[in-house]
């Protein structure tokens, strides 16, 4: 089986959510009509970078961001993945924030949501984000997906374990300047 996939390359701009989302309907648009299966987007595609106001943007992976993503997946027929900022907690004084990827399904499901663990010091991340504690493996009918994001390239373990899990596929979504 043929997979086509196409990489949603972008200029992020920092802290416009709205904008953003505007670029990524675009580029969802743009791969439908090429006939791909899967857009990737690219790490915190909504918001750059701008985690001191990770308070503003971050939503729980079933609602905002990721609800919009959601929406797009359904509306342009394809598997949709990218990161932004997500919301953990249960909305009290607990909360923190992670960078979290989720890969939805053409129908707009979730399938599957990784939290980036190796957080990377030289942009403050640690500061601002938790990281996450667990490897992802999405079984889809293309094959099982394995999600990385970024940094975490840097830690061949990860990758090893998830070809060893069986992935025949890893995505990793990347904002590098």
């Amino acid at each position: 089986m043929k997979l086509k996939i196409s990489l949603g390359q972008m200029d992020v701009t920092l802290g416009a959510p709205d904008e953003n989302l505007e670029k990524a309907q675009l580029l969802a648009a743009e791969a439908a009509r090429r006939g791909s299966d899967f857009l990737v987007l690219p790490e915190l595609w909504s918001t750059g970078y701008d985690l001191e106001n990770a308070a503003d943007y971050a939503t729980p992976t079933d609602a905002g961001i990721f609800a919009e993503m959601a929406a797009i997946a359904d509306r342009h027929n394809l598997y949709l993945l990218g990161s932004c900022l997500s919301r953990q907690g249960d909305g009290g004084a607990g909360n923190t924030f992670a960078n979290t990827a989720v890969l939805f399904d053409p129908e707009g499901n979730a399938l599957g949501e990784y939290s980036k663990i190796h957080l990377f010091r030289l942009m403050d991340e640690e500061k601002y984000l938790t990281g996450g504690d667990h490897l992802t493996i999405v079984d889809t009918p293309l094959g099982k997906m394995g999600l990385a994001i970024c940094y975490d390239l840097r830690f061949p373990e990860l990758f090893r374990a998830y070809a060893l899990d069986g992935a025949s596929v890893i995505f990793l979504p990347s904002e590098w300047p």
